[in-house]
């Protein structure tokens, strides 16, 4: 507190903290994401501060990082890329609706890309909603994560905004918008969270699964960044699904981007078939393929030699 007062004209007192998250490095130091509530005096109204600082190694001070500040208006659209997944659609639709109604956000919108969908009413649907700001956009043809994830960024014309690459079969927090823009900043960092997959038989109120550590589908990064990185690669996963996260996280690391990732509470992935029109006409990655062979395994080798 005395570090924060002394770049103050009247002093503070912490009423809270809320959160501290630490990046650490061994070479250099700590950096922390500090998340407080701060006052002038018992009766004053609360100030949230939510600021990076850094920790040299060896040193017992706290530096501001430069270039580091994130902008808590800046717009974030949300982008959906979907093919005959309409009990997941609405889920979707509802859960960004609820997210709505109790923050006010008014700086996000949705975007859907739908490849010519027949088992629901999307437009109906997001009418009766409480969503504000949306658009559809539709594609004839084989379903393309990738292409509809690239055709969604491309309707987005405010280089300085973010696009939020999404999946569905998400339980969504109601603060994940706001903690999308304290993590992303521009020409600087992009947001990859992790999520705690949920086993088959259970839910957001009744948890039972575990943090997946190798998945890379949902990224929060600057339209500028995007562009500069060249986007989606729908040459190569046009009509495949599964590695293409991984390909656009490496082109994001190849840029000198950095990658803020942590265990996210209260956001899961709902266990879903992966049966249904949404794959047909597409193929699936061998490397993804491969992941999936292992987690079998690792699951069978915790389960048989696990408590020995």
């Amino acid at each position: 507190m005395k570090a924060i007062n002394s770049k103050l004209p009247d002093p503070f007192i912490l009423h809270n903290v809320v959160s501290v998250e630490r990046n650490h490095d061994s070479r250099n130091g700590d950096r922390y994401f500090l998340n407080l509530l701060l006052r002038k005096s018992n009766h004053s109204p609360l100030y949230r501060v939510s600021t990076y600082v850094y920790q040299p190694i060896g040193q017992h001070v706290l530096c501001l990082p430069g270039g580091l500040r994130w902008k808590n208006h800046v717009h974030v659209t949300v982008i959906i890329s979907v093919k005959n997944q309409g009990y997941w659609l609405k889920k979707f639709i509802e859960n960004m609706s609820k997210l709505y109604v109790t923050t006010k956000d008014p700086n996000f919108s949705v975007v859907i890309v739908d490849f010519n969908s027949t088992d629901i009413d999307i437009d109906g649907l997001l009418k009766r909603s409480s969503l504000k700001r949306y658009k559809i956009i539709r594609k004839v043809g084989h379903f393309s994560r990738a292409l509809g994830l690239q055709m969604g960024a491309d309707s987005v014309t405010n280089r300085h905004s973010i696009v939020l690459l999404m999946d569905l079969h998400l339980s969504i927090p109601n603060n994940f918008i706001d903690n999308v823009r304290r993590r992303t900043v521009e020409r600087r960092t992009t947001f990859v969270p992790y999520f705690l997959r949920l086993n088959c038989n259970y839910s957001p109120s009744r948890p039972n699964g575990y943090w997946e550590d190798q998945s890379y589908g949902i990224v929060g990064i600057y339209k500028s960044d995007f562009d500069r990185i060249g986007g989606m690669n729908t040459k190569i996963y046009k009509y495949k699904w599964g590695g293409e996260d991984w390909e656009l996280l490496s082109r994001i690391l190849s840029h000198g981007l950095e990658v803020e990732r942590f265990r996210y509470p209260q956001f899961f992935h709902y266990f879903h078939r992966r049966r249904g029109t949404f794959y047909k006409g597409t193929v699936h990655d061998r490397g993804t393929v491969l992941y999936y062979l292992n987690i079998i395994w690792q699951k069978f080798i915790f389960r048989r030699y696990g408590k020995e």
